[in-house]
């Protein structure tokens, strides 16, 4: 199926209406929505995962391609270029300005994105090693997921940026990570593998090949 993309928390809400309140479950409930881009191949792809003591919901989203024609008639498109231009003026550049600027501007981009999407609900129960990789994933600290330390050296050539965001209740945070992989953030890359491995085991087919995911 493919549409532009609804945000996280609408698709939130449809959770909320098929399976009750999320913010007045247990600790058990929480979501996990991971957003990746590869910015020399273009590709995108966004998966979120919505896990109660019940139920794990995982819907797999990959850009197709942009309204680059609507988007151009958006005033907040007009507003981020611009600002990005005045960015790039700027002598000498501030790097921290310089990257929000462009972080804006992807996020307008991600808005008018199209996207093909599918989706699995699996019993936790029956796959309790995922089940459990999820609540680890919880239960970690930001420090542990993006492992710091271990990358403060490391450099990455192009690859794929990741954003993970953890939501339980009203509550949120927000780790990111650099093309992770099992030495650089194993929780992160065990997390990736195993929501794309999932998939591919109970769905073989051409939608969610390593092409479209970056080699994931």
């Amino acid at each position: 199926m493919k549409a532009c993309l609804l945000p996280s928390f609408f698709l939130l809400c449809l959770v909320n209406i098929s399976h009750g309140s999320w913010a007045q479950k247990t600790s058990d409930s929480f979501s996990i929505t991971i957003k990746a881009e590869t910015q020399v191949n273009g590709n995108e792809f966004i998966i979120d995962i919505y896990k109660t003591s019940s139920f794990i919901k995982v819907i797999y989203h990959l850009r197709d391609s942009v309204c680059y024609t609507e988007m151009k008639k958006s005033p907040n498109y007009t507003h981020a270029s611009k600002n990005l231009l005045d960015e790039f003026a700027k002598s000498p550049r501030n790097q921290d300005s310089l990257n929000l600027a462009a972080n804006n501007i992807e996020h307008v981009i991600h808005q008018y994105g199209v996207y093909s999407s599918d989706s699995l609900k699996i019993n936790p129960h029956t796959y309790s090693a995922y089940a459990k990789l999820l609540d680890s994933i919880n239960a970690a600290s930001s420090e542990v997921l993006e492992n710091a330390k271990y990358n403060k050296n490391r450099v990455v050539l192009d690859g794929t940026q990741f954003d993970f965001i953890i939501t339980w209740g009203n509550n949120s945070r927000k780790v990111h990570a650099h093309s992770p992989d099992a030495r650089s953030n194993p929780l992160l890359h065990n997390l990736i593998t195993e929501t794309l491995g999932i998939y591919r085991q109970i769905k073989p087919g051409q939608f969610l090949t390593a092409k479209r995911t970056s080699g994931y």
